[in-house]
């Protein structure tokens, strides 16, 4: 069946922006990463259902809004060759905002940027995030002085962002449980959550 549908996919990729609907999300997921593997100089994205439960009145997870509003963001970017929209028929039934809406750029931070925390805390704040103590869970912000932890919606890791003097002194990907460091980087953005 996964082979019916990338055979089927061959014939248009690269020509035009292709939207694959599956009758299930984890077909969805199980495609793409296929097609990530197909079509590797293609741009292959995959749009979530909500997690949301009808009637609860408590919204989606930030990890899921942020991969929903990740991909349909990246759907409208320019690219070099026109990407892949795969998603699964509940990912449908959501009422989406205008395209425009996922023009804004997330906000990034680089190393030696001069930045002020808490004006990115309110920032990460006001597109969604949730302030916290332990940053464990994706879509959270909590800050000790010099120091602002996030776990992007968008990331498989949360980031320690350190300030010397006002400036980005230190970017780190670090491990939610133990707190460890686990790389250095060199930039990080924080997709929108709402």
């Amino acid at each position: 069946r996964m082979a019916d549908c990338l055979l089927g996919m061959a014939a248009h990729v690269g020509k035009a922006p292709l939207v694959v609907l599956l009758f299930a999300d984890h077909d969805a997921e199980r495609l793409a990463l296929l097609a990530r593997g197909a079509f590797p100089h293609i741009p292959v994205l995959c749009c979530p259902a909500t997690d949301a439960l009808p009637g609860d009145g408590a919204g989606a997870s930030a990890a899921n809004a942020g991969q929903r509003v990740a991909a349909l963001t990246a759907m409208g970017a320019p690219h070099d060759v026109p990407p892949i929209l795969i998603c699964g028929a509940e990912a449908t039934i959501a009422a989406y905002p205008p395209p425009e809406a996922f023009v804004a750029q997330p906000p990034l931070v680089k190393l030696g940027d001069q930045i002020d925390l808490a004006d990115l805390r309110e920032q990460l704040i006001a597109i969604g995030y949730r302030a916290d103590e332990r940053i464990d869970e994706p879509g959270e912000v909590g800050d000790a002085g010099a120091v602002l932890n996030v776990y992007p919606v968008d990331a498989q890791r949360p980031v320690r962002i350190e300030l010397e003097d006002g400036r980005v002194r230190s970017l780190r990907r670090y491990d939610p449980l133990s707190q460890t460091t686990l790389e250095e980087i060199e930039r990080a953005s924080f997709g929108i959550a709402s």
